[in-house]
Protein backbone atom coordinates (compact mmCIF):
# COMPACT_ATOMS: atom_id res chain seq x y z
CA UNK A 1 0.00 0.00 0.00
CA UNK A 2 2.74 2.29 0.80
CA UNK A 3 4.19 2.29 -2.59
CA UNK A 4 1.83 4.97 -4.02
CA UNK A 5 4.00 7.24 -1.99
CA UNK A 6 7.78 6.11 -2.03
CA UNK A 7 9.16 8.40 -4.45
CA UNK A 8 9.07 11.13 -1.89
CA UNK A 9 11.00 14.54 -2.87
CA UNK A 10 14.36 13.98 -3.92
CA UNK A 11 16.04 16.44 -1.99
CA UNK A 12 15.27 18.45 0.60
CA UNK A 13 16.79 21.62 1.96
CA UNK A 14 16.85 24.45 4.56
CA UNK A 15 17.06 27.74 3.40
CA UNK A 16 17.04 31.43 5.84
CA UNK A 17 13.52 32.78 5.88
CA UNK A 18 12.65 35.14 3.02
CA UNK A 19 11.05 38.55 3.95
CA UNK A 20 9.51 39.98 1.07
CA UNK A 21 11.56 39.38 -2.08
CA UNK A 22 14.61 37.34 -2.42
CA UNK A 23 16.80 40.40 -2.91
CA UNK A 24 15.50 41.83 0.26
CA UNK A 25 15.38 38.85 2.04
CA UNK A 26 16.39 38.85 5.72
CA UNK A 27 17.15 35.68 8.03
CA UNK A 28 16.37 35.70 11.68
CA UNK A 29 17.54 33.29 13.92
CA UNK A 30 13.65 32.37 15.53
CA UNK A 31 13.35 30.66 12.09
CA UNK A 32 13.28 28.71 8.52
CA UNK A 33 12.04 27.77 5.28
CA UNK A 34 12.25 24.02 4.33
CA UNK A 35 11.72 23.49 0.95
CA UNK A 36 11.52 19.87 -1.09
CA UNK A 37 10.79 18.68 -4.93
CA UNK A 38 6.96 18.02 -5.10
CA UNK A 39 6.49 14.25 -5.46
CA UNK A 40 5.41 13.13 -8.71
CA UNK A 41 2.02 10.85 -7.95
CA UNK A 42 -1.07 12.20 -8.74
CA UNK A 43 -2.79 10.89 -5.44
CA UNK A 44 -0.77 13.05 -3.27
CA UNK A 45 -3.06 14.54 -0.96
CA UNK A 46 -0.17 16.80 1.38
CA UNK A 47 3.14 16.50 3.56
CA UNK A 48 4.19 16.66 6.61
CA UNK A 49 7.11 18.44 8.22
CA UNK A 50 8.57 17.08 11.06
CA UNK A 51 11.71 18.61 12.78
CA UNK A 52 13.36 18.81 16.69
CA UNK A 53 16.41 19.95 18.55
CA UNK A 54 19.13 17.64 18.34
CA UNK A 55 19.06 15.23 20.78
CA UNK A 56 16.25 16.45 22.93
CA UNK A 57 14.15 13.51 21.60
CA UNK A 58 11.12 15.83 21.33
CA UNK A 59 9.12 15.06 17.97
CA UNK A 60 7.32 18.46 16.15
CA UNK A 61 5.10 18.19 13.17
CA UNK A 62 3.93 21.19 10.61
CA UNK A 63 1.38 20.31 7.57
CA UNK A 64 1.87 23.30 4.39
CA UNK A 65 -1.01 20.85 2.87
CA UNK A 66 0.08 20.47 -1.04
CA UNK A 67 2.73 23.12 -0.73
CA UNK A 68 6.06 22.21 -0.97
CA UNK A 69 7.55 24.73 1.52
CA UNK A 70 7.03 25.41 4.79
CA UNK A 71 8.44 27.69 7.09
CA UNK A 72 8.84 26.63 10.91
CA UNK A 73 9.01 29.27 13.37
CA UNK A 74 9.43 29.84 17.48
CA UNK A 75 13.33 28.12 16.98
CA UNK A 76 16.45 28.94 19.10
CA UNK A 77 18.51 30.98 18.14
CA UNK A 78 22.30 29.02 17.89
CA UNK A 79 20.75 25.83 18.12
CA UNK A 80 21.12 22.88 16.01
CA UNK A 81 17.72 21.20 14.41
CA UNK A 82 17.02 18.18 12.62
CA UNK A 83 14.28 18.26 9.90
CA UNK A 84 12.50 15.84 7.25
CA UNK A 85 9.64 15.71 5.15
CA UNK A 86 6.89 12.90 4.41
CA UNK A 87 4.11 12.90 1.87
CA UNK A 88 0.71 11.02 2.12
CA UNK A 89 -2.11 10.30 0.03
CA UNK A 90 -5.61 10.78 -0.25
CA UNK A 91 -6.02 7.29 1.48
CA UNK A 92 -4.55 8.50 3.96
CA UNK A 93 -1.22 6.97 3.67
CA UNK A 94 2.28 8.07 4.79
CA UNK A 95 5.48 8.16 3.05
CA UNK A 96 9.00 6.92 4.41
CA UNK A 97 10.80 9.87 5.15
CA UNK A 98 13.19 11.91 3.33
CA UNK A 99 16.76 12.15 4.03
CA UNK A 100 17.39 14.10 7.65
CA UNK A 101 18.45 17.45 7.17
CA UNK A 102 20.49 19.59 9.95
CA UNK A 103 20.20 22.77 10.23
CA UNK A 104 21.77 25.14 13.32
CA UNK A 105 19.83 28.53 13.68
CA UNK A 106 22.55 31.38 13.44
CA UNK A 107 23.27 33.22 16.66
CA UNK A 108 21.32 36.62 17.53
CA UNK A 109 22.44 39.93 18.58
CA UNK A 110 20.50 42.22 20.91
CA UNK A 111 19.52 45.53 18.68
CA UNK A 112 21.05 48.36 19.51
CA UNK A 113 19.10 51.17 20.10
CA UNK A 114 20.41 55.45 20.95
CA UNK A 115 19.01 58.56 21.82
CA UNK A 116 19.98 61.57 20.49
CA UNK A 117 21.25 63.08 23.59
CA UNK A 118 19.65 64.87 26.78
CA UNK A 119 17.59 67.89 25.09
CA UNK A 120 16.06 71.06 26.15
CA UNK A 121 12.86 72.20 25.15
CA UNK A 122 10.56 75.15 25.24
CA UNK A 123 6.86 74.39 26.56
CA UNK A 124 4.30 74.99 25.69
CA UNK A 125 4.83 72.82 22.85
CA UNK A 126 4.89 69.27 20.84
CA UNK A 127 8.60 68.07 21.02
CA UNK A 128 10.18 65.44 18.87
CA UNK A 129 12.44 62.72 20.40
CA UNK A 130 14.49 61.07 18.00
CA UNK A 131 16.42 57.49 18.39
CA UNK A 132 18.45 55.38 15.87
CA UNK A 133 18.23 52.10 15.93
CA UNK A 134 19.98 48.65 14.54
CA UNK A 135 19.99 44.81 14.22
CA UNK A 136 22.11 41.90 13.24
CA UNK A 137 19.55 40.40 10.71
CA UNK A 138 16.10 43.21 10.81
CA UNK A 139 16.10 46.84 9.42
CA UNK A 140 14.92 49.28 11.65
CA UNK A 141 11.27 48.98 10.64
CA UNK A 142 10.92 45.82 11.14
CA UNK A 143 11.52 46.22 14.94
CA UNK A 144 9.26 47.04 17.48
CA UNK A 145 10.05 50.31 19.73
CA UNK A 146 8.01 51.02 22.71
CA UNK A 147 8.57 54.32 24.55
CA UNK A 148 7.49 55.42 28.02
CA UNK A 149 8.21 58.23 30.31
CA UNK A 150 10.67 57.22 33.66
CA UNK A 151 10.15 60.36 35.66
CA UNK A 152 8.76 63.90 35.28
CA UNK A 153 6.31 66.43 37.20
CA UNK A 154 3.67 65.46 34.65
CA UNK A 155 2.35 63.00 32.53
CA UNK A 156 3.71 63.30 29.15
CA UNK A 157 1.29 61.89 26.10
CA UNK A 158 2.52 60.75 22.62
CA UNK A 159 0.93 63.45 19.99
CA UNK A 160 1.94 61.87 16.63
CA UNK A 161 5.55 61.51 15.35
CA UNK A 162 6.69 57.79 14.05
CA UNK A 163 7.77 55.21 16.34
CA UNK A 164 11.11 56.55 16.26
CA UNK A 165 10.84 59.96 16.76
CA UNK A 166 7.16 60.37 18.54
CA UNK A 167 6.16 63.93 19.26
CA UNK A 168 5.43 64.40 23.07
CA UNK A 169 3.12 66.84 24.21
CA UNK A 170 4.68 68.91 26.91
CA UNK A 171 3.05 71.76 29.12
CA UNK A 172 4.52 71.82 32.55
CA UNK A 173 8.22 72.60 33.26
CA UNK A 174 10.70 70.33 34.73
CA UNK A 175 13.07 67.33 34.44
CA UNK A 176 11.68 64.46 32.37
CA UNK A 177 12.76 60.91 31.27
CA UNK A 178 11.82 59.40 28.35
CA UNK A 179 12.93 55.30 27.74
CA UNK A 180 12.73 53.36 24.40
CA UNK A 181 12.68 49.55 23.81
CA UNK A 182 13.58 48.08 20.82
CA UNK A 183 13.01 44.80 20.61
CA UNK A 184 13.72 41.87 17.32
CA UNK A 185 11.37 39.42 18.40
CA UNK A 186 14.05 37.81 20.64
CA UNK A 187 16.62 40.10 22.60
CA UNK A 188 15.99 43.68 23.07
CA UNK A 189 17.87 47.02 24.07
CA UNK A 190 17.02 50.16 25.48
CA UNK A 191 18.04 53.92 26.20
CA UNK A 192 17.33 56.84 27.96
CA UNK A 193 17.13 60.32 27.68
CA UNK A 194 16.77 63.56 29.55
CA UNK A 195 14.36 66.05 28.30
CA UNK A 196 14.66 70.02 30.29
CA UNK A 197 11.07 71.67 29.68
CA UNK A 198 11.80 75.26 30.22
CA UNK A 199 8.49 77.66 30.27
CA UNK A 200 9.07 80.89 27.73
CA UNK A 201 9.48 83.78 30.09
CA UNK A 202 8.72 87.57 28.53
CA UNK A 203 8.62 89.72 31.85
CA UNK A 204 11.30 88.01 33.75
CA UNK A 205 11.37 89.02 37.16
CA UNK A 206 13.23 92.17 38.48
CA UNK A 207 16.30 91.90 39.55
CA UNK A 208 16.80 88.57 37.21
CA UNK A 209 19.95 88.60 34.91
CA UNK A 210 18.80 86.89 31.82
CA UNK A 211 21.45 84.95 30.55
CA UNK A 212 21.99 86.69 27.09
CA UNK A 213 24.89 85.84 24.99
CA UNK A 214 27.31 88.92 24.95
CA UNK A 215 29.69 87.03 22.48
CA UNK A 216 30.69 84.60 20.38
CA UNK A 217 34.55 84.22 19.67
CA UNK A 218 36.54 81.45 17.88
CA UNK A 219 39.74 80.21 19.67
CA UNK A 220 42.39 77.89 18.47
CA UNK A 221 40.52 75.04 20.73
CA UNK A 222 37.07 75.81 20.29
CA UNK A 223 34.29 78.74 20.05
CA UNK A 224 34.39 80.72 23.12
CA UNK A 225 30.77 81.60 24.10
CA UNK A 226 30.20 84.33 26.66
CA UNK A 227 26.85 85.56 28.65
CA UNK A 228 25.42 87.69 30.89
CA UNK A 229 25.52 85.72 34.27
CA UNK A 230 23.92 85.79 38.03
CA UNK A 231 26.14 85.35 40.46
CA UNK A 232 25.53 81.62 42.42
CA UNK A 233 23.39 80.55 39.28
CA UNK A 234 24.53 77.29 36.82
CA UNK A 235 23.57 77.39 33.60
CA UNK A 236 23.70 74.64 30.11
CA UNK A 237 24.88 75.78 26.77
CA UNK A 238 23.09 73.87 24.00
CA UNK A 239 23.12 74.28 20.06
CA UNK A 240 20.72 73.43 17.30
CA UNK A 241 21.94 73.44 13.69
CA UNK A 242 18.45 74.85 12.57
CA UNK A 243 15.80 77.39 14.28
CA UNK A 244 13.23 75.29 13.34
CA UNK A 245 14.28 72.30 15.52
CA UNK A 246 12.06 71.56 18.37
CA UNK A 247 14.65 71.26 20.55
CA UNK A 248 18.09 72.45 21.72
CA UNK A 249 20.97 69.69 22.33
CA UNK A 250 22.42 69.88 25.23
CA UNK A 251 26.83 70.31 25.19
CA UNK A 252 27.80 71.29 28.14
CA UNK A 253 25.69 71.20 31.68
CA UNK A 254 26.28 72.67 35.30
CA UNK A 255 28.62 75.29 34.49
CA UNK A 256 28.62 77.59 37.78
CA UNK A 257 28.38 81.20 37.14
CA UNK A 258 31.99 83.55 37.19
CA UNK A 259 30.32 86.43 37.95
CA UNK A 260 28.29 89.15 36.24
CA UNK A 261 29.74 87.45 33.01
CA UNK A 262 30.45 83.91 32.31
CA UNK A 263 32.35 81.83 29.41
CA UNK A 264 32.78 78.54 28.19
CA UNK A 265 34.88 77.07 25.13
CA UNK A 266 33.03 74.83 23.47
CA UNK A 267 35.65 72.18 21.68
CA UNK A 268 33.09 69.68 20.35
CA UNK A 269 33.02 71.10 16.81
CA UNK A 270 29.96 72.58 16.70
CA UNK A 271 31.68 75.99 15.13
CA UNK A 272 32.68 74.22 12.13
CA UNK A 273 29.02 73.85 11.45
CA UNK A 274 26.22 76.22 10.95
CA UNK A 275 24.23 76.75 14.13
CA UNK A 276 22.87 78.46 17.06
CA UNK A 277 23.84 78.53 20.70
CA UNK A 278 21.38 79.29 23.59
CA UNK A 279 22.38 79.28 27.42
CA UNK A 280 19.55 78.23 29.70
CA UNK A 281 19.81 79.19 33.71
CA UNK A 282 19.50 75.91 36.01
CA UNK A 283 16.33 76.31 38.11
Amino acid sequence: MRSNVQHLVRAIAVTSACLGLAASAFATPDRVTVAWDPNPEPDIAGYNVYYGVVGSGVTNKVSPGTATQQQVISLKPQTQYWFYVTAFNTAGLESDPSQVLNYTTPVNQAPTVTLSGDKIAIIPGTIAVKAEASDDYLTPDQLTATWSQVSGPATVGIAGGSKFAPAFNFSVPGTYVFRVTVSDGVSSAQDEATIYAYQQVTDPPPGTVVPDIAGIYPSFDGMIIQWDSQVGANYRLAHKSDLNESTWTIIADNIASQGPTTYWVDGSGQFDQQGFYAIFQIP
